[in-house]
């Protein structure tokens, strides 16, 4: 037997802080029960912190809008989840055709019906990042469930926009994930948040989104992410 201990091998009676590197299967993660219904959204705003993003779910249907999820996502693994929404994208059109925008018209597309896909966040190999929104706000980028012109309209403070905003007290802090789940169907797409921790992977948000918004959702992460870069290169 080797007697070396290496940085796995917990000894109670050292000194050393315990530590040890751990890999789990986000395919396998368990569900929380407030997650497991999910929660539907057709609209997203992104937030900019100093090392993180946060993403707020939107309903928008009826008179008030809410935040139906917030997820907390370091920035290397919302790299991952733009490469992945995009991979994902562009495995729909091939299965289903173009996504077809709202408010906007296209060819009648009868999709198939087939089972949904799974496709998990991969580590980050520089992922393409598409062409920035037309609309966004500092570090702030909404993703307006109705598409008219963003061009034409000068996006809000992000003060008025979270004064219209039901938040419950709840979800005031978000739920983290380091990992992304991602299936889909001819008609929408569901986005499991994981996080990968000892002693076991588990699920902390599940949200449904109609395929149209999808990217939109892409598209502003994908700017937000581009913005966070480039704030990184000055500092440093």
């Amino acid at each position: 037997m080797n007697d070396d201990q290496s940085e796995n091998n917990f000894a109670p009676n050292s000194p050393r802080p315990l530590q040890g590197e751990l890999l789990h299967r986000a395919m396998t993660a368990r569900v929380r029960e407030q997650a497991s219904r999910g929660a539907f959204a057709n609209a997203a705003i992104v937030l900019s912190g100093l090392q993180e993003f946060v993403i707020d779910f939107i309903l928008r249907m009826g008179q008030n809008d809410r935040i139906a999820a917030r997820v907390i996502l370091a920035f290397p693994v919302a790299e991952q989840f733009v490469h992945a929404l995009n991979e994902n994208l562009s495995k729909y059109e091939r299965q289903f055709g173009p996504i077809t925008l709202p408010g906007r018209t296209a060819g009648a597309v009868t999709p198939a019906v087939s089972q949904p896909r799974a496709d998990a966040v991969s580590p980050p190999q520089a992922p393409p990042i598409p062409s920035p929104p037309p609309a966004s706000a500092g570090g702030v980028d909404a993703v307006e469930a109705q598409l008219a012109d963003p061009a034409s309209v000068p996006p809000p403070a992000i003060e008025e926009i979270y004064a219209e905003l039901k938040l419950e007290d709840d979800m005031l802090g978000g739920v983290y994930a380091n990992g992304v789940l991602i299936r889909h169907t001819a008609a929408e797409f569901c986005f499991d948040f994981v996080a990968n921790i000892f002693p076991r992977s588990i699920v902390n948000a599940r949200v449904f989104m109609a395929a149209p918004h999808v990217p939109s959702l892409v598209a502003s992460l994908a700017h937000s992410c581009e913005q966070f870069r480039r704030r990184q290169d000055h500092a440093g």
